[in-house]
């Protein structure tokens, strides 16, 4: 009886052991793969401005067409979007009393500075 319970306790140990080790791989391969995404991808930031002014422009929302992703300016004007591939993308804005502004041809790449500094115009330019 001694000699079986032995048996089954070393049994269930090697078992919990295997399972670990399966768990802790696991992990590291799906960190890895976070890794690889996250050097794929590329952030946008930047800031809007009156362009007769110069003031920055809280609350505008600008829009990556082709990603379907959208931010909004800060209290200083700032907005950052990430998570984008490489690539060209179409760029709207749109504010209260201003006219939408659309940036065709915008190049975001791995390992620039993608920072960009809008300029819109009020309705009553």
């Amino acid at each position: 009886m001694k000699k079986l319970t032995v048996l089954i306790t070393t049994i269930l140990l090697i078992s919990g052991n295997a399972m670990n080790l399966q768990a802790a791989e696991d992990d590291d391969n799906r960190d890895r793969n976070n890794k690889t995404n996250t050097t794929n991808t590329v952030a946008l930031e930047g800031q809007v401005k009156d362009v007769q002014s110069g003031e920055t422009l809280t609350g505008v929302r600008i829009q990556v067409e082709g990603a379907n992703v959208s931010a909004f300016t800060d209290f200083e004007g700032n907005f950052k979007v990430t998570g984008l591939k490489p690539g060209t993308y179409k760029l709207k804005t749109s504010f209260i009393s201003y006219r939408d502004k659309t940036l065709e041809d915008v190049k975001l790449e791995v390992n620039e500075n993608n920072e960009l500094t809008i300029r819109m115009k009020s309705l009553e330019e």
